[in-house]
Parts: structure tokens; sequence; C-alpha cells
């Protein structure tokens, strides 16, 4: 989930970037709330698509990796940070609490979205009704500036009845009711109930409904051909601040911007130009972002093996990765080497020196390093439905029995990902897999590895399917 909201507050970010450079100051109305409005649908639909491409038709690097490497200690021990102990032993979970506090944040936004739509009902239910083929006039008692929503245009009673709304009021209106700018502003609502935390929805919500008023305002002086007085009738009903806020209405965002977009100008060939650059950047950023660089199958080299173990002499040695495969056909153990420029060959296990085979062994026990777990983690593990239990190797459907162990009981510990083939029986809906081994257990181990490596400098190759994976 993480990784998801990363992914989609950079796609937010950079498309709002991209409207921003090329749009925001130009008379591609229609165009810009189209963007605006397909940006955030691209934000939250793309950071959940991903398709492969083979790494040689790949940029040298994409969004998606950025992204991921900010994510990569996720996939170790995902949990254990979220978790503390303070100094009394009470376990605190972080994660817990910042549910809470997104759920009450949710709960007050929408709030906030079921008060605006009750205000307006009421508004609607008890007020008196004018219709035509277009739009539903509602004449309210309360003194405000004309606004609209859906299919009903809300005006002050007297003034209208006094034929003190000038045509053009009414036509700016109109035009939100015709183009279903509604839509928009409800759809904005409801994703600022989810993301009331991404400060990115709410600029969304300003350059949409900002972008709706450029439209109307656009609409009316096209139709009534007199900018001089439309622009006074604005500021003669810009103080009315009556209006809910759900709504686009004729007072909204009354700024030097505004008023100057009613007179700009912007050229045909400009207009397809800048369409064209912001829909190509789109496609550029939606592409980079979905990718993901399919390894090449045939000697692929581990990404976070490589360049370990430096073998220390008086010369520069190779970096040893580790035993790739015994080769069959001849009988020969096969290692690869990886250079300091990244350059790999292939040598027969006989072929590698002491101080190689030394940085070999050094290299293989890395991954038994110590690792004593915390009181924390052991708690947190004690969890059977989230964590797939394994001590020395034996399975235990009930974790339990941690509470029949201290944390010194263990000397090492690997949590990874519960693979998809391992979801059944006992560990169907666990997410992860807890491998402890216990003190005796881990020194057995290291002796045992100490002993083959030792044989195996010593020329014994029957030790070496031992040590493969």
């Amino acid at each position: 989930m993480l990784l998801y909201l990363l992914k989609l507050t950079l796609m937010m970010a950079l498309l709002l970037a991209v409207y921003h450079l090329f749009l925001s100051r130009e008379r591609l109305l229609r165009f810009s709330r189209c963007y605006l409005m397909g940006a955030l649908i691209l934000s939250l639909v793309v950071p959940l698509i991903h398709f492969e491409i083979q790494p040689s038709s790949l940029p040298a690097i994409s969004s998606n990796r950025i992204v991921e490497r900010m994510m990569l200690s996720t996939d170790v021990l995902p949990l254990n940070s979220a978790v503390a102990e303070d100094s009394r032993g009470i376990k605190v979970d972080f994660g817990l609490i910042a549910l809470a506090l997104y759920l009450l944040g949710a709960a007050v936004m929408l709030g906030r979205l079921v008060a605006n739509v009750e205000a307006m009902l009421r508004l609607i239910r008890t007020s008196l009704h004018l219709k035509n083929e277009r739009a539903t006039i509602v004449l309210v008692d309360d003194l405000i500036s004309p606004f609209s929503f859906y299919r009903y245009i809300f005006v002050h009673k007297i003034d209208y009845q006094e034929g003190n709304v000038a045509s053009e009021i009414i036509s700016h209106e109109m035009t939100h009711v015709c183009q279903r700018h509604s839509l928009d502003v409800l759809l904005l609502e409801l994703l600022q109930v989810a993301l009331w935390f991404n400060p990115l929805i709410y600029l969304y919500k300003k350059q949409v409904k900002l972008t709706h008023e450029y439209l109307a305002d656009e609409h009316v002086i096209t139709h009534h051909q007199d900018v001089h007085k439309y622009q006074h009738l604005l500021l003669d009903t810009i103080f009315r601040k009556n209006t809910p806020s759900l709504v686009s209405n004729i007072g909204f965002s009354l700024t030097k911007k505004r008023l100057i977009m009613m007179t700009r100008k912007t050229s045909l060939h400009k207009k397809v130009l800048l369409g064209f650059i912001c829909i190509s950047i789109a496609t550029l950023l939606t592409t980079s972002m979905c990718v993901v660089s399919a390894q090449a199958k045939e000697g692929a080299v581990d990404p976070q093996t490589q360049n370990r173990g430096r073998v220390a002499s008086g010369k520069p040695q190779p970096y040893l990765i580790k035993i790739i495969r015994n080769d069959a056909a001849n009988g020969a153990s096969v290692v690869a080497k990886v250079t300091k420029d990244n350059g790999k060959t292939w040598c027969n296990l006989t072929d590698l020196s002491k101080e190689e085979l030394e940085g070999l062994e050094k290299e293989w026990m890395k991954r038994f390093e110590l690792k004593v777990p915390t009181n924390a983690q052991m708690k947190e593990w004690s969890n059977t439905s989230t964590f797939g239990l394994w001590i020395d190797g034996k399975h235990y459907a009930d974790n339990g029995i941690l509470s029949k162990h201290q944390n010194t009981d263990f000397k090492s510990y690997t949590l990874s990902r519960l693979a998809k083939n391992a979801k059944h029986g006992v560990n169907k809906g666990k997410s992860f897999q807890l491998d402890l081994m216990t003190n005796s257990a881990y020194e057995e181990k290291m002796k045992n590895l100490k002993d083959k490596f030792q044989r195996l400098k010593d020329g014994d190759q029957s030790v070496l399917n031992e040590l493969l994976f």
C-alpha cells in the first residue's frame, strides 16, 4: 500500500507540474479540464499496472525503479519498524495508530461532504422552483451570490423577481449545468475523502474549479460580446459569500488570473503544439511508471550479490559471487567470478586459488550472520494469523510456542514474504515466513559449514552438492 501511495503521489505531482508549465496560462480550456481529470484517473490506475519488456528496449532508469528502490526495505522485515516497545515493555503499534488517524480524517471529510449535499437538498426542498428545458432555477430567500449544482441554478429570490440578476450571470451558471461541471466536483470531493492527507488533491481541486470558471466566462463572452460589462457584473456579485463550498459558483477565485484569462488569446497552432507536448509527456510518464525490466535469463547476475566479497591480496582479485552449478557433462564444479568492471567469467572450482576459496567461504557465511531478535519482534511474531513459523527447520502451526522462549534463545532469523505455493493448510491467509535458529542449531550449522569448506579447500569435491543453494 505504501508503494502504491508513493507512486500515486509521484504521478500526481509530475502531471500537475506539466499542467502548470504548459497549460495554466493558455486558453486551452476544454483540453485543460480533460487533462486535469485524466491526470487524476491516470494517477489512481497507473500504479496498479505492470508489464515487462526486455532490458535492451528500456531507458537506463525508469520512474518505477526509482520508487521501488525507495521501498526496497519493505520486502525484508516489513512490520518490525511499525512496532516499538517503550521502557515499561508496552507494545506500541504505529501502523494501527496511523490507520486510526487515516480513518478519522476520512470520516471527518465524508461528514463534511454529506453535510454540504444535505444543505443543497434542503435549499431545493424549501425554495420556489422555476423550470426550463435545460435547468431548474431555485429562488432562495437568503441573500446569496448565484451558483449552480447539477441541474439547479440558485439565485436570490427578490433579486430575480425584480430583474436584478443579469442575463450574463444566468448564462454563466447555465454553462456549468450544461457542461456537467458538478460531476467533476463530486469526483474530486470523493477523492478528497480518500486522499485527505495528500495536499496534491487540494491543488487539483482548485485548478479544476478555476478551469470551470474559465469555461463559463468564455461562453458568456462569446455570446454577449461585452467583456468589460461582464467583468463589472462579476465585481458587483463577488462579495456575496453565502454559498456552499461544494459548488462551482460565480464568486469562486475571482483573482487577477481569471480576469486576465478573459482577454487572453492562444493561436490554433500553439494549442495543437501544447496539446501534443502534454499528451506525449503524460504517455512517457505512464509508460515509465508501469514498466518493469525483465531480467535476461541467460547469464543473469544476482543484483543483491553482485560485487560483494572482494578477496584481499596484493593484487586486485575478482569478486566471487557464488557456486552456480555442477557441470554434469564433465563433472567439473563451476563458479562465476565478477571483476571490478562488472565483467563476468566462468571457471572450474578446482581452478580457484586458496585465497579465492576463502573469499567464497566468507561470502557464503554471510547468509548466516548472527542476528538476535528483540523482545518487540518476539511479541510481534506471536501473531499466528500473520506469520508462518519455522524453528530449526520444523514448522509450528501455533506461534504461541514463542512465549516459552526468550529472545536470547535464538541467534539467527530470516523473515520473508510467504511464497504463494506455501499459502495453504495452516498457512492459509498468512503473509510472512519466519525462520528462527536456536543457539545450539546455529552453532552446529556454523561448525558444519566450516568443516565442509575446509574439506573443499583440501580438495574434497564431494561436499559441493551440500553447499549448492
